[in-house]
């Protein structure tokens, strides 16, 4: 069984229906998705970027390049509500990995049904909640310490299971010096299945960055 992780993601502003369709033209999308629709919230969305989040499990650039895709037409939930598909307030119809120098991560359009769930699109263009966290399943992770390779719980050394966050002195064979290495999760061979707005995200990068409305919907 594939090792989940849960994360979290980046900020919200106001985008125009241009930078929108700008964003999607570069992006894996829904093949059913028809465009902005009237009654819905468009936010763009950071959703994960390659680094060592709060939960110290790591995430390589070139496994989120391979993995952008599988966000979309993923469901949005709240505070990871995911056990029931009905709490679904949303989906990813846009997805597409982004390098800017040393700052490589997930961009993500997401649709929100702002008619049915209003007090959720309010907290949203208010800014009362603009983190996410995304769901993803790992299909292994490897020790930043020993490199031990785990598909699963049982095969974890212990150094994830009972030091993970913390550095450990290790001898480097290179220098032959002692080092301190701090213990995480590198994830590999990922698949996003959701993304939640949430109140305290794992990466604090994660939040919304951009927001918008059809315009014949757009508050005042």
């Amino acid at each position: 069984m594939a090792t989940k992780h849960k994360l979290a993601g980046e900020r919200v502003n106001n985008p125009s229906k241009q930078q929108i369709r700008r964003i999607v033209g570069k992006s894996h999308t829904a093949a059913n998705w028809k465009g902005m629709r009237p009654g819905y919230l468009y936010t763009v969305v950071r959703a994960i970027s390659a680094r060592v989040n709060q939960n110290y499990d790591g995430w390589p650039s070139d496994e989120l390049k391979k993995s952008a895709h599988t966000f979309v037409g993923k469901p949005v939930f709240v505070n990871h509500e995911n056990y029931d598909p009905d709490k679904a307030r949303g989906v990813v119809v846009a997805s597409r990995y982004v390098e800017n120098g040393h700052d490589k991560y997930i961009e993500t359009v997401m649709e929100i049904d702002a008619k049915r769930f209003p007090k959720l699109a309010r907290e949203i263009r208010t800014g009362g909640l603009d983190s996410v966290s995304m769901g993803a399943e790992a299909g292994f992770t490897i020790c930043s310490y020993c490199g031990n390779k785990a598909q699963d719980v049982p095969d974890m050394c212990e150094h994830v299971l009972f030091h993970k966050g913390e550095k450990l002195s290790r001898l480097n064979r290179k220098t032959g010096k002692r080092e301190q290495v701090l213990v995480y999760e590198s994830c590999h061979k990922l698949s996003f299945f959701e993304l939640s707005y949430v109140f305290d995200p794992a990466d604090e990068l994660s939040v919304e960055e951009e927001l918008a409305t059809d315009d014949a919907e757009r508050e005042s």
